[in-house]
């Protein structure tokens, strides 16, 4: 096997290496090398002591990242490189962060501290590969494996049963017995995890090509970080679930939509004192409240906060036939949210083979053609878009605020509603007869 090294990377292992220091790069970009990926990071690992690292490249920008933990990154052309001196971790009280860490000088014992044996290798452009834990043959494999002990490994850092599920996700890779088992035995450590670490794990997975399969598998260790899950995971059989997960893995890979798919059968207490005609009305609002407050406590940002709360409070709305109602529609929520509604809407179809039927996926198919339609056309569904504005009708006599607003709505009604053609003349005539009537 030859790895095809970066220059930059080339010349920080040499000029270590002069400097009479050892040095391999290591774990994921060895990976993802092996597996002929193209890699995101490439880390280099060295017997050099931080301090030996920082006077050796003296004379380049350098950020002591991570001097505590024996990190510095070299930078060249605007490119960070991490150097790591070799090291074993001490306790992990919080499981999650090494309480201590200790210099050592073999890479065979830094090696022996990673998560998985996949994870576990380096490589040396003369020296070769060094794989002591077998990762090479996990990798041919499509095994995932910690180094050791499974459950010390998690214990050590809970947020590794999530990369686990992550990994088979990405890669469509299995878990070992011993990693599986030890994944479902310690997954209440994930509670010790910061929220923003489980946010960004969570998201790799469900993005991934192969998370159908990791979400059936595995949905008590996803309902331990979000327990609103259990709504579902409760019911017997678990057929709304397992419709949730096909409906996701059928889902573009666009991480808001998917944590929409994932969340939007989460159902709050039941609602009490309502009619039938509201119940599902109430439900879909206060599921998508319900949304909300699992993304919040996640951290999730502001832009997808807002984005599945609207897109789960719209989810169940019917699908326009006509060229007045797709225009209300894209009025009252705008055309973004109402294109993922149809989306969500077909794949929730097709994920269900008792519902599937081809009538219900064509209606849909013609709505997005409309509305993709009526988008290429410019056709007006707001007041900006309308031929007047504010101005326009005080000079025609308008005064109130109140009644101003209210006749630009009533003109703008009658135009997504095809009674009246949005222009200049003929908006400021109605608007004349509003005024005098």
């Amino acid at each position: 096997m030859n790895i095809k090294l970066p220059e930059h990377v080339l010349w920080l292992i040499r000029t270590l290496e002069s400097n009479g220091a050892e040095a391999w790069i290591v774990g994921g970009c060895v990976r993802d090398s092996i597996l002929g990926r193209e890699p995101k990071d490439w880390d280099i690992c060295t017997d050099a002591k931080p301090d030996r690292i920082l006077s050796i490249f003296a004379g380049q920008h350098v950020l002591e990242t991570g001097l505590k933990h024996g990190t510095v990154s070299v930078v060249l052309e605007h490119v960070p490189y991490e150097i790591t001196t070799y090291r074993v971790d001490g306790g992990y009280t919080d499981h999650r962060h090494p309480d201590d860490v200790h210099f050592v000088s073999e890479i065979r014992e830094d090696l022996s501290r990673r998560d998985f044996t996949m994870n576990a290798m380096a490589w040396h452009p003369e020296r070769g590969l060094m794989d002591p834990f077998g990762g090479e043959r996990d990798l041919r494999n499509a095994c995932i494996r910690c180094v050791g002990d499974a459950g010390k490994r998690f214990e050590e850092d809970a947020l590794r049963i999530l990369r686990a599920l992550r990994f088979a996700a990405t890669f469509g890779f299995r878990l070992s017995q011993d990693t599986s088992m030890a994944c479902m035995a310690k997954k209440g450590t994930l509670a010790y995890v910061a929220a923003e670490r489980i946010y960004t794990e969570l998201g790799k997975l469900i993005l991934g090509p192969a998370c159908q399969n990791v979400l059936v598998q595995y949905a008590d260790i996803l309902a331990e970080v979000i327990p609103e899950l259990r709504s579902i995971l409760d019911e017997n059989p678990k057929e709304t679930y397992l419709h949730i997960c096909t409906a996701l893995s059928m889902s573009p890979a666009n991480l808001p939509f998917r944590l929409a798919i994932l969340l939007h059968e989460c159902r709050p207490e039941k609602t009490a004192d309502l009619d039938k005609t509201d119940i599902k009305n109430a439900a879909s609002h206060e599921t998508a409240a319900l949304c909300r407050n699992v993304l919040m406590r996640l951290k999730a940002d502001r832009t997808t906060l807002d984005y599945v709360t609207s897109l789960v409070t719209w989810k169940s709305l019917p699908v326009p036939y006509t060229r007045s109602q797709m225009l209300q529609c894209m009025h009252r929520i705008g055309p973004d949210i109402m294109q993922s509604v149809l989306l969500m809407q077909r794949l929730d179809a097709l994920a269900d083979p008792m519902q599937c039927h081809d009538s219900l996926i064509c209606r849909i198919d013609q709505a997005t053609a409309l509305l993709n339609d009526l988008l290429e056309q410019d056709a007006c569904y707001t007041l900006k878009q309308l031929k007047i504005h504010g101005e326009d009708l005080k000079q025609a006599g308008f005064t109130s605020g109140r009644e101003l607003g209210a006749a630009l709505e009533h003109l703008l009604a009658l135009v997504m509603d095809g009674q009246l053609p949005n222009e200049r003349n003929a908006l400021l005539e109605r608007a004349s007869q509003i005024l005098h009537s």
